[in-house]
């Protein structure tokens, strides 16, 4: 198994054991890491296809473009007031043609409960160009520490 460093939200790196969950767009990365079962750690690899997850709640309809995940980057995974986080994340479309993206979005606390879920799709991104994008999260439980994690990017072509 390749083991490499995942910078976390506030600069922390960690790394740990692959648990079987493709995720993406952790603070400051563009990597596929897994959430393992010790609290905050995290490890750079790839999941098995059967072990992939049913994606339930908001995006659950997003369809999970491997080649679109290194699009993605998330800039800022932030508390805002006690029952929301607000993420900023950038787009950056490699092809030559151009494109929108769907993202589903989980906030994680650090004992790996779900506790946010969105839905984002950005605005057309010119072929080559990038955006940014940002949203508010509503949770279902305050955390104080927790990580923004994109676990399906879909890339749309926007040319008829």
């Amino acid at each position: 198994m390749r083991r490499a460093p995942v910078r976390r939200p506030g600069g922390v790196v960690a790394s740990g054991v692959a648990a079987g969950v493709v995720v993406a767009g952790l603070t400051g990365t563009v990597a596929l890491a897994a959430l393992v079962g010790s609290p905050g750690t995290v490890d750079a690899t790839t999941a098995p296809a059967a072990a992939a997850p049913v994606l339930q709640g908001a995006g659950a309809d997003i369809a999970n473009d491997v080649a679109a995940r290194p699009d993605v980057e998330t800039l800022a995974c932030r508390r805002d007031g006690g029952q929301h986080w607000r993420v900023r994340a950038r787009a950056t479309n490699p092809t030559g043609h151009p494109v929108s993206y769907r993202l589903a979005l989980r906030i994680a606390g650090t004992d790996g409960d779900v506790v946010g879920r969105a839905a984002v799709e950005t605005a057309v991104v010119p072929a080559r160009g990038a955006t940014e994008l940002r949203t508010r999260v509503p949770v279902s439980r305050v955390v104080e520490k927790a990580s923004c994690i994109f676990v399906a990017i879909d890339r749309v072509n926007t040319t008829g």
